[in-house]
């Protein structure tokens, strides 16, 4: 690919550092989305609930409720740096002991919630310091681009991971993919040790900076309209929009009536969407401001999902998650950015720290409520519910611009 070529669709991989993680985290996310098909697909097998699979996928995100705030403030206070290398390796040993679980035949309720927890407190200390650093590693020019990327680092990988899960249970079991999982750390961990970072904000450890305490973070996020925003934004497509992603099983297997490779297609579908719409995104900034992307991307992740509610057709159903995973990483890409730009870099982990509370804080909580009515009024009925809740919010979005403009100076850092 010719340099050119790259610098106008892919400019953050000018940057070496970027380019070197950027490659071995997606290694680790495709081993990742293979341990969630695998579990989604275990639990399913085990127990045929869309409760006990929202209450699984709740265990593996609670730590980020309870954990967010000192994650965010470690993020701005400490090295970054081992703070990523710590929080991996306790995910890798965390899919380790599930492995070996399953694969002894331990694996019921009790050993499946305390592994995916461990793995949550992982979770919940990675992503801030991982998002925090991302724009230390590139040009301003290229942020959008590299946070589209790390987009759709996470949805190639789950493009990929669901069908090589396809593969590994058919031809092995479900312990081999936490297995894989476990060993796909390793590589993004050795490329964190071996690679220079930029210099972390330690020198903010001693400042009397306001926002240095934990509560800073929601108490600058709160005082800023378009930044408030924002995060009620992204929090509500994560809680009643991408529980989607936990339900493919009941929907694969109950509604359209495909095998595990039918399930494996219908999570890659999603994670193809979102693999198209990297370069894509980058293009449309050229011609709509980040707020235009936002609107048009809750409005597409609303119907893509009402429609999908209610599918019987396989092949419609592929392409309306198509169109969901393309809208979200409109969606998450474009706020993720205005945030990024938007925010005090004193006081970023923070902030970010509520961004990433806003997916694997909201997403589970959605999933456990949708689960529950999912058990009492059908699968079809809550996806619909939390479609329609979405469509609201984008209309609202629409009709009322003022909601996603900054509200003044204090807005314009």
């Amino acid at each position: 690919m010719r340099k050119g070529l790259i610098e106008d669709y892919f400019p953050s991989l000018v940057h070496r550092d970027y380019r070197t993680l950027l490659l071995w985290v997606t290694v680790s996310n495709i081993g990742t989305w293979l341990h969630n098909v695998a579990l989604g697909l275990y639990i399913h097998e085990l127990y045929r609930s869309p409760g006990w699979l929202g209450l699984i996928n709740f265990f593996s995100y609670a730590p980020t409720i309870i954990l967010f705030l000192p994650a965010g403030s470690l993020a701005d206070t400490r090295n970054r740096k081992y703070i990523l290398v710590i929080s991996q390796a306790i995910m890798a040993a965390g899919a380790l002991a599930l492995a070996f679980l399953v694969l002894t035949g331990y694996g019921g309720l009790a050993g499946i919630s305390i592994c995916v927890f461990m793995m949550g407190i992982g979770i919940a200390f990675n992503f801030p310091a991982w998002l925090a650093i991302v724009p230390e590693l590139v040009s301003k020019e290229a942020l959008l681009n590299a946070v589209s990327l790390n987009a759709a680092s996470w949805n190639m990988a789950r493009f990929i991971g669901p069908m090589l899960a396809g593969v590994v249970i058919a031809f092995a079991s479900y312990s081999a993919c936490f297995f894989v999982n476990s060993i796909s750390f390793f590589p993004f961990i050795l490329a964190l040790l071996l690679i220079s970072l930029p210099a972390t904000p330690d020198s903010h450890a001693g400042s009397a900076f306001l926002f240095r305490t934990m509560a800073g973070g929601i108490y600058y996020s709160y005082k800023r309209r378009l930044i408030r925003n924002l995060l009620i934004t992204y929090g509500l497509v994560n809680a009643l929009g991408l529980p989607y992603i936990v339900f493919i099983p009941v929907f694969g297997k109950d509604v359209l009536g495909k095998g595990n490779f039918g399930v494996s297609a219908m999570y890659a579908a999603t994670g193809l969407g979102a693999v198209v719409g990297a370069p894509l995104v980058t293009r449309l900034h050229r011609a709509f401001s980040e707020t235009m992307l936002i609107k048009g991307g809750v409005l597409g992740i609303s119907f893509s999902l009402l429609i999908f509610s209610w599918s019987t057709n396989f092949w419609l159903s592929l392409f309306v998650l198509f169109c969901a995973g393309l809208s979200f990483l409109i969606t998450a890409t474009s706020i993720n950015t205005t945030l990024q730009l938007k925010t005090d870099p004193r006081v970023r982990g923070r902030v970010m720290s509520l961004y990433v509370f806003m997916i694997v804080g909201a997403f589970p909580i959605g999933g456990a409520l949708l689960g529950i009515i999912a058990d009492a009024a059908g699968m079809s009925r809550a996806m619909s519910i939390g479609a329609l809740t979405c469509m609201f919010w984008g209309a609202v979005i629409v009709l009322k611009p003022e909601l996603l403009q900054a509200a003044g100076i204090a807005d314009e850092i």
